[in-house]
């Protein structure tokens, strides 16, 4: 996570780019809403997609990786596309911290006009639950999960403390209040996790059964990741910019490894099988991880982008990765075989990605501000652009988005909206098992 809130800081120096370490991602399709509508439906809001011609994002993309880093004041005029974008990146040592500018938040000068080419659900209900960010950069604040007695939850932050929606009647309650605005948070294996911006880490059961207040040392906790190990017992992965990802056991919080990082990490996630870890962070790479009897070791480092890293994610079934990046594009791996399987651009920094269950097959990606987009994973090709504005707001006052989280099968998707409230988009799931693309067009 990059320290500066914002504005224009020192940019370090670093290595030239070499094409014989570059991985080049697939060519990018970009996604990138047209003209605004009205509330309501999807139809009213102008939902689009646009699909940048192929070849010419891909050699824009390969010329990107084969120049000189420039420096901020070697960029002149508007940039013609976050693709183009370059920065010296700083040496990955122990306590670097990057001060770079915050990425423009407009997509091309001139992009391409296209219209939806699919439509995979309708806008639902919204839940009057504001939710809050405290770092611009870090917006994976929403959460889905089921009480004990199997009621259906959304989680969120609201400066100080944590809610929690009962979805049926729309009720919320505070679940944690807490010393401090969190930059992040998750909730898993019956458990709710914050952490703060020097390093505080608390965790709560959702039954209520136990707590614990504490802090993990380092600077600002920019992720949270709770899922079960290989023995089934659950445990709680936090990466602070202090370039480390620290691992606990829970509930007792022990400290179970220390893995040392090449950079600040900004998220990270464990494979179901619970021996491979991906993360991503303040160098535009893929980093993965392999449990080992000492520990976690570092078994690859892919430069695939061309700015920070925000968010990645594994689908449920393991089969397939993606990962977001600041410059909006999008990467999806087969992750039997480790290859790109499909590059996607948004307008805008993308923040945020999640994977539906199945019979859904989807994968939902939250740009900075003012749009989500529905990937169908049967056909990467075929996206569905959402733009929700909430109510007695104008279409055109687009709210930055807080995070994202599917139900478990994949009905709905849940779409946070910073100080306004949280869109539910209904998934047409008959649909997706009926036919071979499940879209309505």
């Amino acid at each position: 996570m990059q320290q500066a809130a914002r504005g224009r800081g020192a940019a370090g120096e670093g290595p030239r780019r070499s094409m014989a370490h570059n991985q080049l991602p697939a060519e990018p399709v970009r996604m990138d809403g047209g003209p605004w509508g009205g509330s309501g439906s999807l139809d009213d809001m102008g939902v689009d997609v646009d699909v940048l011609d192929m070849v010419a994002m891909g050699n824009r993309f390969r010329e990107h990786l084969m120049s000189p880093p420039l420096d901020a004041a070697d960029v002149s005029g508007p940039m013609a596309s976050p693709v183009l974008r370059r920065n010296r990146w700083p040496p990955a040592t122990a306590g670097a911290r990057r001060r770079l500018r915050e990425p423009p938040l407009a997509g091309p000068t001139n992009p391409p006009s296209f219209r939806s080419n699919a439509r995979f659900g309708t806008l639902g209900t919204f839940l009057d639950q504001p939710s809050t960010v405290e770092h611009w950069q870090l917006r994976d604040l929403l959460s889905y999960s089921e009480d004990e007695t199997g009621r259906p939850h959304l989680y969120t932050v609201e400066h100080s403390y944590t809610v929690a929606i009962d979805i049926a009647t729309r009720q919320a309650t505070r679940s944690q209040l807490l010393s401090y605005k969190p930059t992040s948070m998750t909730v898993g294996e019956g458990c709710i996790a914050t952490g703060g911006t020097s390093g505080q880490v608390e965790v709560r059961s959702l039954d209520g059964s136990f707590s614990f207040k504490g802090n993990t040392r380092g600077s600002v906790n920019n992720a949270l990741h709770i899922c079960p190990d290989g023995t089934g017992k659950a445990q709680l992965f936090v990466a602070n910019n202090d370039q480390t990802i620290k691992v606990h056991a829970l509930p007792d919080m022990g400290r179970t490894a220390v893995i040392q990082t090449e950079t600040a990490i900004n998220s990270q996630s464990l494979h179901p099988d619970a021996r491979r870890l991906a993360a991503v962070g303040d160098t535009p790479h893929l980093y993965m991880f392999e449990a080992a009897e000492a520990g976690w070791r570092q078994t690859s480092s892919r430069l695939v982008a061309g700015d920070a890293g925000m968010c990645c994610a594994w689908a449920p079934a393991g089969d397939a990765l993606a990962a977001a990046y600041q410059d909006g594009m999008v990467l999806l791996w087969d992750t039997r075989s480790m290859e790109v399987t499909a590059t996607l651009q948004c307008g805008v920094a993308a923040r945020c990605v999640k994977f539906s269950g199945g019979p859904a097959d989807m994968l939902a990606i939250a740009e900075h501000k003012g749009a989500a987009h529905i990937v169908d994973l049967r056909n990467t090709a075929k996206v569905q652009t959402v733009r929700p504005a909430g109510p007695g707001r104008s279409p055109h006052d687009a709210a930055h988005i807080s995070g994202l989280a599917f139900t478990p099968a994949g009905r709905q998707l849940y779409i946070g909206l910073e100080n306004c409230g949280i869109a539910c988009v209904d998934i047409d799931v008959l649909s997706r098992r009926t036919f071979s693309d499940g879209a309505l067009c």
